[in-house]
């Protein structure tokens, strides 16, 4: 089965219990396959799917700050765009 299939597998799943990691060599594409397989899902309505890097992110707390932030994004239809923020 392909990396598209299994990401679709996990998405379907009716019951996940864990989240869903990507693994290869630095360089390899995972990022460009993520962002380029979420456009694809969002744009057809088939699923709402975010990519997070975990790059940078050194605890817990951080990992679900990151989560929250992106799904508020999406929620409000600006992911990928630059919102402005409250000085």
């Amino acid at each position: 089965m392909g990396v598209k299939a299994e990401i679709l597998d996990y998405i379907n799943c009716n019951v996940t219990t864990g989240a869903l990691l990507l693994t290869g060599p630095w360089g390899c594409g995972k990022s460009h396959l993520m962002k380029d397989f979420a456009k694809e899902l969002n744009s057809s309505k088939e699923a709402a799917v975010t990519v997070i890097s975990l790059f940078g992110l050194d605890c817990i707390s951080a990992i679900n700050k990151r989560v929250k932030e992106e799904y508020t994004s999406f929620r409000l239809g600006t992911v990928g765009k630059a919102v402005k923020t409250a000085a």
